[in-house]
């Protein structure tokens, strides 16, 4: 399972970029709660999530990350 990813020198991203799958300590209210229970899964006492989304403006590089 995927925990962090850098990347550096790839494409257009020239400095180091990293994205981490590390759940954060917030909590979705009580009416959104099935959306923790459903992304975040606890390995080796770490919680995870399981999907992220990534977002930015148009020609941001956003597409180098996935390439």
């Amino acid at each position: 399972m995927i925990v962090e990813f850098s990347v550096k020198n790839f494409r257009s991203i020239k400095d180091l970029q990293t994205i981490s799958f590390v759940a954060s300590g917030l909590k979705s209210s009580e009416k959104n709660s099935a959306v923790d229970k459903n992304n975040i899964v606890e390995e080796s006492g770490t919680n995870l999530l399981k999907t992220i989304g990534i977002y930015g403006a148009n020609a941001s590089g956003k597409s180098n990350k996935i390439g």
